[in-house]
């Protein structure tokens, strides 16, 4: 069976002033190690993702502050990651029209700020390689005008990302947040 990927990006920016910052690499929760892949390998993806974001946008956006990893964001992208892989439309919007990633963002740090989303579907492995979909994200995402836009816009300071491992599908979900501008 060949291997299909979906990409679909979202960016919302609610502000108005340049937010200085400084180059960096994205702050990992924990380390990646072969254990970690053995035990857990959507997080095994997750932790490699965020390396591959954070070369990208180290390299093409080096003036963009550091991502840092972010607890409750993550949260988030594990959430909608899980949300579709049980059946939820694969898109930024659910099926009554309202952003459910973006609702949840605003719940948690308010009304105001630069909020982003990228998803990616990966179907059609009989067995997960969180290496193997960890390069395919990255990729895929950058090769993408909207999920570029979100890696390297220097208003997003925190991201969360999750990922779903379910039958021959993988879901990946990263979710940016910057503050609002005065």
């Amino acid at each position: 069976m060949t291997r299909k990927a979906a990409l679909c990006a979202l960016v919302l920016l609610q502000s108005s002033a340049a937010i200085a910052g400084t180059p960096g690499h994205f702050r990992l929760p924990v380390p990646y190690s072969a254990a970690l892949e053995q035990a857990n390998p959507a997080r095994a993806a997750e932790i490699l993702i965020a390396q591959g974001i954070a070369e990208q946008r180290s390299r093409f956006a080096p003036d963009s502050p550091t991502l840092i990893d972010d607890a409750a964001l993550a949260q988030i992208a594990r959430w909608r990651s899980d949300e579709m892989a049980a059946g939820a439309p694969f898109s930024h919007q659910d099926d009554s029209g309202a952003h459910p990633a973006v609702d949840r963002v605003r719940a948690q740090f308010g009304r105001y700020g630069a909020i982003g989303e990228n998803i990616m579907k990966e179907t059609g492995f009989s067995h997960f390689d969180p290496a193997a979909f960890a390069r395919s994200v990255v990729a895929g995402w950058m090769a993408s005008p909207g999920h570029r836009e979100n890696i390297l816009q220097p208003d997003f300071r925190r991201s969360g990302i999750g990922v779903t491992v379910k039958g021959g599908a993988a879901f990946a979900t990263q979710v940016f947040f910057g503050p609002s501008r005065d």
